[in-house]
């Protein structure tokens, strides 16, 4: 913890890795001492027989009363020689994150809940189903996604509301050319949120990406109709 995190602090440590582990007070330093992430209490539980084929299994991980400062993230070490894929398979069945705090450099997300699941097998696709609700702006939001990451970025569905407002993925595969449709409804209340000083109507918006890299738009709002097209030869992802 201390090489990759110097000046970090556990409060109380019990039980054990290999079955059930609780943290409490845990303070992870970011750079200039800052603190990166703080967790009020940690609880994992870990199957220790898939061990043995490198196969980690977590059954639940529970973290409480978090506290997250993107900002504050130490800059990364330099990799030594070139990376190979992970030999490890990892299954994390249950993870439950309550009250945490997130700052942003426009507004923060507080009490924040998160339930998911995410798979990483060894060499293979990353995959996580995550439910997530908290307040920005003063207003509640909750947000679902199901998505993939191998080669490409895959969304079969996501779904994020918000004052009133919604937007929808189903079926987005970002890749070279991107396809999947995404559906936005902006509430006015919503449209104040992002643009305080301007009074926008309830505005519809669809895109439309398929194959061979076209795109289609569709936007209705404040009695307007509007369709327009775009191709797209290709995207790239860092």
């Amino acid at each position: 913890l201390q090489d990759s995190f110097p000046g970090s602090t556990v409060g109380r440590l019990e039980g054990s890795v290999f079955t059930t582990l609780e943290v409490s007070d845990l303070k992870l330093a970011g750079a200039g001492g800052k603190p990166f992430v703080t967790v009020g209490y940690a609880k994992v539980d870990v199957g220790i027989v898939p061990l043995v084929t490198k196969h980690v299994r977590v059954d639940r991980l529970v973290l409480d009363d978090v506290y997250v400062d993107p900002d504050a993230q130490p800059p990364a070490k330099p990799s030594v020689g070139p990376s190979s894929p992970p030999s490890w398979s990892i299954e994390l069945w249950s993870l439950a994150v309550h009250r945490a705090h997130i700052v942003l450099p426009d507004n923060d997300v507080t009490g924040l809940d998160v339930a998911g699941s995410v798979f990483l097998p060894a060499g293979g696709t990353l995959t996580a189903i995550v439910a997530a609700k908290g307040v920005w702006r003063g207003q509640s939001f909750e947000a679902d996604a199901y998505a993939r990451k191998g080669k490409v970025l895959e969304v079969p569905l996501a779904h994020v509301a918000v004052a009133g407002g919604s937007a929808d993925v189903l079926g987005a595969r970002i890749g070279d050319v991107p396809t999947g449709e995404a559906i936005a409804q902006l509430s006015p209340a919503l449209a104040k949120l992002l643009v305080p000083d301007r009074d926008i109507p309830s505005v519809i918006a669809v895109a439309h990406a398929r194959g061979g890299g076209g795109i289609a738009f569709e936007v209705e709002g404040g009695g307007l109709s509007v369709r327009a097209g775009a191709s797209v030869t290709r995207v790239a992802l860092s």
